[in-house]
């Protein structure tokens, strides 16, 4: 039983890692660097961290909110369009 066990996990290890190394981590690195003062022309200048002021600026900006229309209009135009061709080539 226990060798059963390590022989399936052994054979897993590698599918998890490469999950958290590509899928994971940069979620919550990501996450990290969004309540912290961080610009990527600067990046010596530290990790101030800044709580939700990033959240509330991005929120309270009207580009953002026009950009996110656009990106649901694009998404319910073009999603549709490429399921049904994918569908339709399928089926030939």
């Amino acid at each position: 039983m226990w060798r059963t066990r390590w022989i399936t996990w052994t054979f897993l290890l590698p599918a998890v890692c490469t999950l958290l190394a590509v899928g994971i981590y940069p979620l919550l690195f990501a996450l990290s660097i969004s309540f912290r003062q961080y610009e990527l022309t600067k990046p010596n200048l530290g990790f101030g961290f800044t709580g939700l002021s990033n959240y509330a600026q991005v929120f309270s900006d009207a580009t953002f909110w026009g950009s996110l229309g656009r990106t649901f209009a694009f998404l319910g135009t073009v999603l549709p369009f490429q399921v049904l061709l994918g569908l339709a080539i399928a089926l030939l």
